[in-house]
């Protein structure tokens, strides 16, 4: 498998899919990809966020206001309920921040935002990131397969724990839907494991109160008062935009399946479309992102 270019040399386009607000790492992870974006150039196809949960896509747009972004499409999940109650920082974001959430302008549907940034990318161009379950891209694979086929260039996952392919939130929470998207995706799978986000904790430096910062203020409500979290989210994001630079290496080519019970069990297959990221770097990596998080703080 060729290792596609980072977005910091395509320039785009990436679609990010979050589970805003079961934990506070994905309010770190937007944070990473605009401010890398304001940086670097790439294009933002749009944000899906594939929780039910009413406050969820206003909680993105707070974030993307706060590092002034220009709109761009926010998707939520209407399918089924799903994470509905994810309020620990989402409702509090959405309130105070969000210019869509609180002029009562709606979002789109999740899988009308997958629909637009296909048909709008070059052939095998568009890049996936997802720091959440796999529900709100396995309902558009099934809607638009061919597009998926045509379109889709990367998938970049914070997903799985390897390489023992052992249980993740992530996958095991919906287990269905990412069997689904990995049997079905065709482009190369790039796999951010449970192991390297858990090796080192980002965030906000201890007795720095930073009210007007959504990023902050979500780290500290789900944290109950702690600003610090373990960097999941951000590594896919950081990988996804950067390349593997000095922090990561990856596995050879495998296959994967997804069991059941959500384990990710895979083998080295000549021609696999996976391969999982190796950190190297844990302390660099940690500077580097909490330099990301910190420029706006």
């Amino acid at each position: 498998m060729t290792l596609p270019e980072p977005l910091k040399n395509t320039r785009g386009p990436v679609l990010l899919d979050t589970d805003i607000g079961p934990d506070c790492d994905d309010a770190g992870a937007l944070a990473v990809l605009f401010s890398l974006q304001k940086k670097t150039g790439f294009s933002i196809a749009g944000i899906v966020n594939c929780t039910s949960n009413p406050w969820g896509a206003g909680a993105v747009d707070a974030v993307r206001a706060f590092y002034g972004m220009p709109e761009l499409p926010i998707g939520e999940f209407r399918r089924r309920p799903f994470l509905p109650d994810c309020s620990k920082y989402n409702k509090a974001l959405s309130e105070a921040f969000s210019p869509l959430f609180r002029a009562g302008r709606g979002f789109s549907d999740s899988a009308e935002v997958y629909k637009k940034a296909l048909e709008e990318s070059p052939d095998h161009a568009l890049t996936v990131v997802t720091i959440g379950q796999f529900n709100a891209l396995a309902d558009a694979m099934r809607l638009y397969p061919a597009l998926f086929r045509k379109k889709l260039g990367l998938l970049v996952s914070m997903a799985g724990d390897y390489p023992a392919g052992k249980r993740e939130y992530n996958v095991y929470s919906d287990a269905e839907s990412a069997r689904y998207v990995f049997s079905q995706v065709s482009c190369p799978v790039i796999l951010s494991g449970h192991e390297v986000g858990y090796a080192f904790e980002t965030g906000f430096p201890d007795g720095i109160e930073r009210p007007e910062n959504p990023v902050w203020l979500a780290y500290k409500l789900w944290n109950d008062g702690k600003t610090t979290r373990f960097s999941w989210d951000l590594t896919a994001v950081y990988f996804a935009v950067m390349g593997l630079e000095e922090f990561f290496d990856l596995s050879p080519a495998l296959s994967l399946e997804v069991t059941p019970d959500g384990s990710t069990p895979s083998r080295e297959e000549e021609g696999g479309n996976f391969r999982f990221l190796i950190l190297k770097d844990a302390a660099g990596l940690q500077a580097r992102l909490n330099g990301i998080l910190r420029e706006e703080a």
